[in-house]
């Protein structure tokens, strides 16, 4: 297998990854127009014998969709349980990607800043020790909010049992509000910008910040703004029963959708003749930033990391663990360029990216995403490349 590590990555030299590895120019990318359009893995360099293997792969961890998009062409897909390609299977928390993009595009328009402080729409925290928590803090997952198990994941049972809405009617409300007053318990566990901490409700928060920007619900921007320049037309944005978007965990969305987020990425935030997300911000949401908390992660999108630099450190809290026991995470991808990035949610829902092979991966299932490592799926993928 050829070796894969040809991108060195850095606190700094990831800032710029994404400008430097993808396709620059609109005329020499093939997009979906409107649809996907096949080819032969030969014609991109993969043996369409040792896909097999891939398929074999796949469908061992319960995959319920695998989709390769090699150039911009389809070179393999493949579905299982019944599934097709307009099939909207639950994303879980690649939603948070999306909220990523999302949040992006908005900062391009001018409707909000990544350095304004979320207490401007969130009125809430003024005059709390919230108040100083800037909206790259709730994008970067180093807000320093309050969560435990019960408030951050809690609220989604109802979505893990096949219910339409979270538990919760108002679930943005309920997520500006942790912790209730009665628990004794302060608003902030950590001084915003000091702790790594994933943390499902302080994103969720960011559905005040967009929608009161945008004069409009954040479900209705997105759709406006992403979904409809992207002919996302399998995909579904999830609300509360107020109408609030869920912002970790409520697309639902078709394989090949997925891929269209991954392309967009992939090309710098350009589909077709749009700008739909600036160059600027995708470069900086592919960076863990300036001096950062957690190498591994950038605006709410997972990034691969070099031997030594994995993103548990003393500044990553494990403060929400629903599992007595339950590990930090440490996991990197060594058999996969350190360009790589994806979007990953519950069960094994991922967008993988690998700028510099012009390659997207999305893969859907019903495995726990601790079972389904990224490594090994891209692994067989790119033992499936030709020499």
């Amino acid at each position: 297998m050829k070796s894969k590590n040809v991108f060195k990555r850095s606190a700094i030299s990831c800032v710029v990854m994404a400008s430097l590895s993808g396709p620059v120019l609109s005329q020499d990318v093939v997009y979906p127009d409107p649809y996907w359009v096949s080819d032969t893995p030969e014609s991109h360099g993969f043996d369409s014998a040792a896909l097999e293997n891939l398929k074999t792969y796949a469908q061992s961890i319960n995959s319920d969709s695998l989709l390769i998009i090699k150039d911009g062409y389809i070179i393999l897909e493949e579905y299982w349980d019944g599934g097709n390609q307009n099939t909207q299977r639950q994303a879980w928390s690649v939603t948070k990607s999306f909220t990523g993009l999302i949040s992006g595009i908005a900062a391009d328009q001018g409707l909000i800043a990544t350095t304004d402080r979320a207490s401007d729409a969130v009125t809430e925290w003024q005059g709390t020790d919230s108040e100083p928590v800037v909206v790259d803090q709730l994008l970067r997952n180093t807000s320093g909010r309050y969560a435990d198990c019960n408030t951050d994941t809690f609220p989604f049972s109802y979505l893990e049992t096949g219910g339409q809405y979270p538990s919760r009617p108002d679930l943005t409300q309920y997520a500006i509000d942790q912790p209730k007053v009665r628990w004794g318990k302060k608003k902030q566990q950590h001084e915003p910008g000091t702790v790594w901490g994933y943390n499902n409700m302080a994103i969720q928060t960011l559905d005040r910040v967009i929608s009161i920007a945008a004069g409009m619900t954040t479900k209705s921007f997105a759709e406006q703004s992403l979904l409809a320049p992207l002919e996302m037309n399998a995909t579904t944005i999830g609300t509360d029963r107020e109408g609030h978007m869920v912002m970790a965990a409520g697309i639902t969305s078709s394989a090949r959708d997925l891929a269209r987020i991954g392309y967009l990425t992939l090309n710098n935030g350009q589909w077709k003749d749009q700008q739909v997300v600036s160059e600027a911000y995708i470069s900086n949401m592919l960076s863990p930033g300036v001096n950062p908390l957690n190498n591994a992660y950038g605006y709410l999108w997972w990034l691969n990391t070099e031997e030594g630099e994995e993103w548990n450190n003393p500044a990553v809290e494990s403060d929400v663990k629903c599992v007595s026991g339950q590990p930090q995470f440490t996991q990197r991808y060594p058999d996969a360029p350190l360009d790589l990035y994806l979007a990953a949610g519950n069960k094994g829902q991922y967008i993988i990216v690998s700028p510099s092979e012009n390659l997207v991966i999305v893969r859907q299932g019903n495995t726990a995403s601790e079972e389904v490592w990224v490594n090994n799926l891209y692994k067989e993928t790119a033992a499936a490349m030709l020499p």
